[in-house]
């Protein structure tokens, strides 16, 4: 069990990219980005990345004060100039149950079906630096943070 001050830290979550993304526009591509929240708060985005299902973000974002049990929510959905943006698939992961190591993550429609994945990594004092605990999908997910230019 973590120590109390290993509880709370810096997160450091790495958005790398997404592959096998559901199309959204007509011409068969969307134009994705991501969407990155704390326990429901303290939203994040990476850039949008047009006429693609595999986009590349590279992009680290930072929280500080983060506890290990937050729940962590990402939304890649697919930008839209007029209207508004559709969702292409979520996850939802509890850090303290991912680990240090790059890993690529189930997107989920909103619907129930395979959206396509997305690639994350995670650094944080409370995260061990060894494979992770079986995640949502019971799959082993083993997210490292890298540092990443944007």
């Amino acid at each position: 069990m973590a120590a109390a001050a290993d509880s709370y830290g810096t997160l450091k979550l790495s958005v790398y990219a997404g592959r096998k993304l559901t199309a959204k526009d007509s011409n068969g591509k969307s134009d994705p980005f991501a969407e990155v929240t704390i326990n429901g708060s303290r939203l994040q985005k990476t850039q949008v990345i047009k006429k693609t299902l595999e986009p590349s973000w590279n992009k680290e974002i930072r929280w500080d004060n983060v506890h290990k049990d937050a729940k962590i929510a990402i939304k890649v959905l697919d930008y839209d100039a007029l209207g508004s943006n559709d969702t292409i698939g979520s996850i939802e992961v509890t850090l303290g149950q991912t680990a240090t190591t790059p890993q690529w993550y189930p997107l989920t429609s909103k619907k129930g079906k395979s959206a396509g994945e997305i690639q994350l990594a995670f650094n944080h004092p409370a995260v061990p630096s060894r494979g992770a605990p079986a995640t949502p999908s019971n799959n082993n997910h083993n997210p490292k943070c890298l540092n990443n230019n944007n």
